[in-house]
């Protein structure tokens, strides 16, 4: 694929080819992710709107007022349904598809969310010989990676992973078209059905993947936040449903690159931020950060990786009911995904975290922006990352218009999901009427 190609030109890519890698093995056949249509036209309207979600809009998001199983039977309150679900201990509860997602059961316990996309527990893979772990992932052309499942001989696109510094992207020279518009999404109520359609695995599998770009709250290595154990990502993905969602996408994050790269990986970002295990952990010896707005902060910014991976399988959708389980994703929806990370509550808590903690949200939500723009997006979910929404707000605020408002910008459309379970601190309202204000975009509620 010409673009493909094209896209890899310049980036740090985390494949390493294995010879012989390009041929399909096992008379299995992986799914190809499909090739990017022509982009529509990007020119934007000047907007910033607060809205109400999708679902209470009205908008082309599924209806999640009664949840229905694959067979159409209505789930109850639980998350059951009539139909007696396939026996959970076997891979799939069905058999394999040609798409590369293979019906199974209409329910997924989300605690078996790993064995059903890999074929064997976390605990047990760990234990399998490197050699072993790497014939899980098979390489095709252009850094696309498949997850192989041998229980059911079934695989899955993991898509390409990409890592390039911030300063690769940002913009020379003055602006070259309007801000594209900017949409803060507020939740309505805390019900079930305005929680689904706030969900970005929901979301995620609705979108149209050659035009969208979701960001997603991981560590800085780009995975889940970390736990401990031999389930450790098994462990960490319950929490985060856009991940689960693109489940093949997290394996091969975590398995199929061991020398994956982290955010802040340049050393002289590191020696302001190190990390361990995908978190940063202060030493107490870590030189003072420069002034914001200095040529040092712009130097120390640019150095920042952004992390992204192209072309995620999507396999689950959002937790469905209280009993614990995912809905299945229908067959051939991908999805595109940044990654952003913010220090932990009690990295950011101590006296050198309090002054480095904007600098990382500044971080985020500049590389979110600039990643869809190189992958020539006309859409981008952003979601509001760590545990203070008024320092997320006010990235977005400082970044969209000198990244939507510059030469080679695709963006038409930036989407703010605020959490149903979250409220956005009052004066937020304030500055987004002074955002539009200085910015001459036109502010409204709905």
């Amino acid at each position: 694929m010409e673009r493909a190609t094209i896209m890899l030109n310049g980036f740090y890519t985390w494949f390493r080819r294995v010879e012989g890698s390009d041929d399909a093995s096992d008379g299995m056949t992986c799914p190809s992710v499909a090739d990017e249509a022509g982009m529509p036209d990007h020119g934007a309207a000047d907007a910033v709107t607060i809205e109400d979600p999708p679902s209470s809009r009205g908008s082309g998001t599924a209806d999640h007022g009664a949840e229905v199983s694959d067979d159409g039977e209505e789930l109850d309150d639980e998350g059951a349904s009539d139909v007696e679900p396939d026996d959970e201990d076997a891979p799939y509860g069905g058999t394999a598809g040609a798409s590369g997602a293979p019906p199974m059961s209409q329910r997924i316990p989300i605690v078996k969310w790993f064995s059903r996309v890999v074929g064997m527990t976390e605990a047990a893979l760990r234990t399998l010989p490197t050699d072993e772990v790497a014939m899980l992932f098979e390489r095709r052309s252009g850094g696309y990676v498949s997850l192989v499942n041998r229980t059911v001989n079934e695989c899955y696109n993991s898509g390409r992973s990409m890592c390039m510094p911030i300063s690769a992207f940002m913009p020379p020279g003055p602006p070259a078209r309007r801000s594209a518009t900017l949409v803060v999404r507020v939740a309505a109520d805390t019900s079930v059905e305005t929680r689904m359609a706030m969900d970005f695995a929901e979301l995620q599998n609705t979108a149209v993947q050659p035009i969208a770009m979701f960001q997603i709250d991981t560590g800085f290595d780009g995975l889940p936040r970390s736990a401990s154990g031999p389930d450790a990502l098994t462990t960490a993905a319950l929490s985060a449903s856009a991940c689960l969602a693109t489940a093949p996408a997290t394996v091969a994050r975590a398995y199929a690159y061991p020398d994956r790269p982290t955010m802040l990986d340049d050393p002289a970002v590191a020696l302001h931020f190190p990390v361990v295990g995908g978190e940063v952990r202060f030493t107490g010896n870590e030189p003072e950060l420069p002034a914001e707005g200095s040529s040092g902060w712009d130097s120390l910014l640019g150095a920042v990786r952004a992390l992204w991976q192209e072309g995620c399988q999507v396999v689950f959708t959002g937790r469905r009911g209280q009993g614990g389980c995912l809905g299945v994703a229908s067959a051939g929806q991908h999805a595109d995904q940044v990654y952003g990370a913010v220090l932990r509550p009690a990295e950011a808590s101590s006296q050198v975290g309090r002054a480095r903690q904007g600098f990382l949200y500044t971080a985020a939500y500049t590389a979110a922006y600039c990643a869809a723009n190189r992958a020539a997006k006309v859409q981008l979910y952003l979601t509001l990352i760590g545990d203070d929404p008024a320092l997320a707000v006010r990235a977005v605020l400082g970044m969209h218009p000198r990244l939507t408002n510059c030469k080679g910008s695709t963006l038409d459309r930036v989407v703010v999901v605020v959490p149903p379970d979250l409220s956005l601190p009052t004066e937020c309202d304030s500055w987004l009427c002074t955002f539009a204000t200085t910015q001459h975009v036109k502010v409204v509620k709905d």
